[in-house]
């Protein structure tokens, strides 16, 4: 009804806020849309979301960040929806990974797997990660992945990331290009360095099919990596100096401190 529109409208407004009025306008927008919503923890969850997206985006929003995350895993919790529920979970395993706490990020990244593939009917056995959940789904197991790789359960991060590319359509260049990126990862800290650069490679590709300059840079920044770890020196020196350019045509300057960085690595 009218009540809806206007919460949706409100939702709405809150992230056109986060883009163009800075915290200050998403937490008023936010606020306002809380006030529509009473007791209704589903309509409560994105206006949360977005104090939460707000607060994540904060580098000095530690305490204000763990606030937001209680208040929307209290909504998720309170909607009974396993949907919503995931994507909480989601946000709180980014937020544990980025604190140091892999055991607490995996923790939550498997919740939201188990929330993703939970039976939707007692009667129908079809699991209720319908094709437009396997995104999330394929998110989840990403972030195990990670998980598994901080805490050193090698085995366990590639049975992960099998399992989230599974998900992932292959006209999702930057999903597939991130897999990459982060099977590349593990297979440096598997010390295998050439198999590493296959994975780059791809991810290159990908990332060259979305016109992502950034990227596609950090990749040869990888490759690079993985040539001076085998002791391919003047190889990696060479892929290193064209990553610097590559940034500055997008007037990257920390993406050019970090590929002159990368080339002084090599050197030593």
């Amino acid at each position: 009804g009218k009540s809806d529109a206007a919460r949706a409208r409100r939702a709405i407004a809150a992230r056109r806020s986060a883009m163009f009025d800075g915290r200050q306008g998403t937490a008023q927008r936010a606020r306002e849309g809380l006030e529509l919503c009473g007791d209704d923890a589903r309509a409560q969850f994105p206006f949360h979301a977005e104090i939460e997206a707000m607060r994540a985006a904060d580098v000095r929003g530690g305490r204000a960040h763990r606030e937001a995350l209680k208040a929307l895993v209290k909504a998720a919790d309170l909607s009974h929806d396993p949907v919503l529920h995931a994507r909480a979970m989601l946000r709180v395993a980014r937020f544990d990974l980025l604190t140091g706490d892999a055991s607490l990020g995996e923790d939550a990244a498997v919740n939201a797997v188990a929330d993703l593939t939970t039976p939707s009917d007692a009667a129908d056995d079809a699991p209720t990660h319908a094709p437009t959940h396997a995104r999330l789904l394929a998110q989840a197991w990403r972030l195990v992945a990670l998980a598994r790789m901080q805490r050193r359960n090698l085995d366990g991060a590639v049975e992960a990331l099998t399992r989230a590319r599974s998900l992932t359509p292959s006209h999702d260049h930057r999903a597939l290009a991130a897999l990459a990126q982060q099977q590349a990862m593990l297979l440096l800290e598997r010390n295998e360095p050439i198999a590493a650069v296959e994975n780059l490679l791809v991810a290159r590709a990908h990332r060259i099919a979305i016109a992502d300059a950034g990227g596609e840079a950090a990749c040869v920044d990888g490759i690079a990596e993985c040539y001076a770890r085998v002791g391919r020196i003047g190889t990696a020196l060479a892929l290193l100096d064209s990553a610097p350019q590559r940034r500055a045509r997008i007037g990257a300057d920390a993406g050019r401190a970090h590929g002159q960085k990368a080339e002084a690595d090599a050197l030593f």
